[in-house]
């Protein structure tokens, strides 16, 4: 506290300084610079880490623009006031300021959608390089369908495919269908190709959605800070084990259990961040979001690394399912101890621990790429059904014709 207090009354003597012996204009400039530097060093500087590699090209684009832009106009400003009358050069400089920031604003978002925005994303691209797709996609739309935002090519045996979601727009989360699609819009109709396919858009969307890639990279961060934490917790369950035995022997049995759960709930943690860098590292080795195919032989043996990377979770998920009661009943026994150090912090904790293993289940089947569930076969099947009644009445109609 002491040492923060001084640097504030250093910084305060600075600028009294720079006021005092520069003048008021120096003021100002140091004061406006004072601001900027620091915010865009926090939104510009990188993060360590492959998780954060597609934040960090964001990061890139946002630099080139400021410093090619900066540089430019800064030139252009300096030329101008040695050509112009020195009552002219003041307003065009202003005005040249105000061109310069308009124009990083600008470039800013229109370079962020050339490089950063996945081609997959956009309708025109698809329209572009596959337009019979896009006439099937919107062939066997239904009233109320609302379509995601992704459509990267999955080659798959050597030929492409587009695997097609639809989704309610009153309810994002309800899948109204599904199809598969060749590169001329024509369906396939194949349940095994089906699973195949929906593990190539997984990976790619593991890539190219940026949403996806923040989520990623801030589980990965939190369980960096989580690991430490579950340490401290255990520690101070050791610690105070006697004064929790003593209230009950339910206590003590609850006690056993989640300190013999320790190092499966540490292995838990760490195979989970080591599943998520692996596809991190993945998505940065393949353009982040310039991916606009994946291949199902990537796919296949993405599925296979992250399989034989997490088996020891199958192998104990029963064990770590067994400490959620334990864990929930200890955090309440806690609040029956006498004041003692964190105990707050502790039920916490322990609560974290009960909806870890309250989850765990859910963990070891997102181990399988692409998961094809009855929900998705039902849709799949009824959007094929409706396509097979659309097309029989576009041929009726041609017939008459």
């Amino acid at each position: 506290m002491c040492r923060f207090i001084l640097g504030v009354l250093v910084v305060i003597s600075l600028f009294c300084g720079i006021w005092t012996y520069l003048g008021e204009d120096a003021f100002m400039w140091a004061l406006i610079l004072g601001l900027v530097i620091p915010g865009l060093g926090l939104i510009l500087l990188p993060k360590r880490g492959v998780q954060h590699a597609y934040r960090n090209l964001y990061r890139k684009v946002a630099i080139i623009i400021v410093l090619g832009v900066g540089i430019l106009g800064m030139a252009g400003l300096y030329v101008l006031a040695q050509i112009l009358p020195s009552d002219a050069s003041d307003l065009a400089i202003y005005a040249g300021l105000g061109f310069i920031g308009m124009a990083i604003i600008g470039l800013s978002f229109l370079m962020a959608y050339a490089t950063v925005v996945p081609p997959t994303r956009r309708r025109d691209w698809l329209k572009k390089h596959f337009p019979e797709v896009i006439k099937a996609i919107k062939r066997y739309m239904q009233k109320g369908d609302l379509l995601e935002d992704y459509t990267p090519i999955l080659r798959i045996g050597g030929k492409r495919y587009f695997l097609i979601y639809y989704h309610d727009k009153g309810n994002v989360d309800v899948l109204r269908g599904i199809l598969l699609l060749d590169e001329k819009g024509r369906r396939v109709k194949d349940e095994k190709m089906l699973r195949l396919a929906a593990k190539c858009k997984h990976l790619a969307l593991k890539t190219i959605d940026f949403s996806k890639s923040q989520r990623r990279a801030a589980l990965v961060d939190s369980w960096a800070q989580t690991m430490p934490g579950l340490r401290t917790t255990f520690e101070w369950l050791r610690k105070n084990g006697q004064q929790i035995e003593a209230i009950s022997e339910q206590a003590r049995s609850d006690l056993g259990v989640l300190l013999e759960g320790q190092d499966d709930l540490f292995t838990l943690m760490t195979l989970n961040r080591d599943a998520n860098l692996l596809e991190a590292q993945w998505a940065k080795d393949h353009g982040l979001g310039r991916l606009t195919e994946v291949r199902a032989e990537d796919a296949l043996e993405m599925e296979k690394r992250l399989l034989e990377l997490t088996q020891p979770i199958v192998q104990m998920a029963q064990r770590i399912r067994e400490l959620e009661q334990p864990a929930e009943r200890l955090a309440k026994v806690l609040t029956e101890l006498p004041a003692v150090p964190q105990r707050k912090m502790m039920v916490e904790a322990l609560l974290g621990i009960a909806d870890g293993a309250r989850t765990v289940y859910g963990w070891v089947e997102k181990r399988e790429y692409g998961w094809i569930d009855e929900e998705h076969l039902k849709a799949y099947r009824a959007r094929n059904t409706y396509a097979d009644q659309v097309d029989a009445r576009l041929r009726r109609a041609e017939a008459r014709v």
